[in-house]
């Protein structure tokens, strides 16, 4: 994660920030995909969190 104050402000001006990690605990989260190769199409899909 990034301080929020510094991602706004990289989006309002465009120019280059060092983004700082907020202090406090950090979250992973995503998803794992299963393609089928035969066909393309997602066969599963698992939420994970950490």
């Amino acid at each position: 994660g990034v301080t929020p104050e510094v991602a706004i402000q990289k989006m309002k001006t465009n120019l280059p920030v060092r983004f700082t990690n907020p202090d406090g605990p950090c979250t992973m989260e995503g998803v794992v995909i299963e393609i089928d190769d035969r066909t393309g199409k997602t066969t599963h899909i698992e939420r994970f969190r950490k």
